[in-house]
């Protein structure tokens, strides 16, 4: 059995600790996301499987999930699905990206390092 690389550790760590984010697999869970974003707002985390960076940003949407509502995607293995998210949020697609969604649309997204348990916490605050 081949030893995971120190990245891939990471990575794995932090997926286990996503297990409260609710996964959108097709266009009926984004939408029933966005039905859900006129009751509260949330947040869509959108990543990679196998970039450090996401591992990082990662991290901090774990630390929010329980406070807010999360959902993720991972780009991997749902690309059509995360251009059919940037291009109905009217978004630039970026890797990782935390969107604040309210009423159906994009308030607010942060990627790569901008994304912070605080930054996102704020935002949905002000959202809300």
């Amino acid at each position: 059995m081949q030893a995971l690389t120190q990245c891939e550790q990471e990575v794995e760590r932090t997926l286990q600790s996503m297990d409260d984010m609710k996964i959108l697999q097709s266009e009926s869970d984004f939408t029933n996301m966005l039905e859900h974003s006129k009751r509260e707002p949330v947040v869509l985390y959108k990543h990679s499987a196998s970039c450090p960076i996401s591992a990082r940003a990662q991290e901090q949407m774990a630390n929010v999930k329980h406070d807010l509502p999360v959902y993720t995607l991972t780009v991997q293995y749902a690309r059509e699905l995360s251009k059919y998210a940037a291009e109905t949020l009217d978004v630039t697609h970026q890797t990782p990206q935390a969107i604040i969604i309210t009423n159906g649309e994009a308030k607010e997204d942060f990627s790569h390092g901008a994304i912070t348990s605080e930054r996102v916490s704020g935002a949905v605050a002000d959202a809300a």
